[in-house]
């Protein structure tokens, strides 16, 4: 769990999933940390999902890759796997810096002040 938050009649929760990236024949995704991705749920009094985001932040397929520090060590369990401890904070504001493929830098922005603006994307 990366945050959690109440406002008004909702509670707004930010997770982090990470999985393997998937089995790939060629290797293309096999060598390096696990993909992760920021999951976003609006939740109502009865904890019933009342709207949901999902955004890959760092997905090898996509080629997108996250500016989030990560263990370096290869025999570190958690290699190459962004950790909720080392997501880039700055008050009340999580921004990552990710880049897709050649494309210019982008941020992923998640403000607790604002919970129900989900995550946002900003050049």
């Amino acid at each position: 769990m990366v945050d959690e938050t109440e406002k008004g009649p909702f509670t707004y929760v930010l997770l982090l999933a990470s999985a393997p990236p998937n089995c790939n024949i060629q290797g293309h995704c096999g060598a390096g940390g696990e993909d992760s991705t920021l999951v976003w749920l609006k939740l109502d009094k009865k904890l019933a999902v009342a709207d949901r985001q999902a955004f890959a932040i760092s997905e090898c397929r996509a080629e997108r890759t996250a500016e989030v520090p990560t263990a370096m060590e290869p025999d570190d369990p958690n290699f190459g796997t962004i950790q909720v401890k080392d997501l880039p904070w700055n008050g009340d504001v999580l921004r990552i810096e990710y880049q897709e493929r050649e494309e210019a830098p982008r941020h992923l922005i998640y403000d607790r002040r604002s919970p129900g603006a989900g995550l946002q994307i900003k050049h």
